[in-house]
């Protein structure tokens, strides 16, 4: 009876603890987002330079897309923690590791952003940036397969084709951000470009999902 009562205890502290780390990285997330919104361009006190939307967007919509591919990006990243935090009943020292570990990358990419405020010329920077964004997300897929392993920290009604299928959604992001790094040392125009690839990336591991299902 004791051991019962102490394994209960054991798994309501483990799940206060994922609550806790759930709660903290939706707080970090959402304080860089508003971040993020805060950097785009700001039209007011300037209306006298511009004609109309059209062109203020002409001139000002270069400045726009790196904001705006960090912003698509951790509104992903967020959601991706959302649903696999969803499947989790329990963390330990080492999965909460890893999550934070993936925060502390979130909050050097803010770092990166105002980097590239002061060297916009720097394409090192944006290299940089995609790097950041490679490992938020294969610090992501390592938390989940860790806790996917045996098992040990998630719901025990998951199979193994359902923990397949969730490993294949939050793999094209990392991926992609890993492919764009060289295209930033060819200058801007062609790193912004490069982020269009993520749907192929997507198509080609669900594909490759498929095929291993299939064989």
């Amino acid at each position: 009876m004791a051991t019962e009562i102490s394994a209960l205890a054991r798994a309501a502290k483990e799940r206060r603890h994922l609550d806790r780390l759930e709660t903290l990285i939706d707080s970090i997330y959402a304080l860089v987002i508003v971040f993020l919104v805060a950097q785009f361009p700001n039209p007011l006190g300037f209306e006298e330079q511009f004609t109309g939307f059209g062109d203020f967007i002409r001139n000002e919509g270069v400045e726009l897309i790196p904001p705006l591919i960090g912003l698509v990006l951790m509104v992903v990243y967020w959601l991706q923690n959302n649903l696999l935090f969803g499947y989790l009943e329990r963390t330990d020292n080492k999965h909460a590791i890893l999550a934070l570990s993936q925060l502390l990358f979130v909050l050097f990419y803010l770092y990166t952003s105002d980097l590239l405020d002061a060297f916009p010329e720097t394409r090192m920077i944006l290299a940089i940036q995609s790097a950041t964004f490679a490992m938020m997300g294969f610090l992501a897929v390592w938390g989940w397969l860790y806790a996917t392993r045996g098992r040990q920290l998630i719901d025990p009604e998951l199979d193994d084709e359902q923990i397949k299928i969730i490993t294949s959604k939050i793999l094209p992001e990392p991926i992609t951000a890993l492919i764009t790094l060289p295209f930033a040392f060819l200058g801007d125009a062609a790193w912004n470009l490069s982020w269009l690839i993520a749907p192929v990336v997507m198509m080609l591991v669900v594909r490759r999902r498929r095929k291993k299902v299939d064989a």
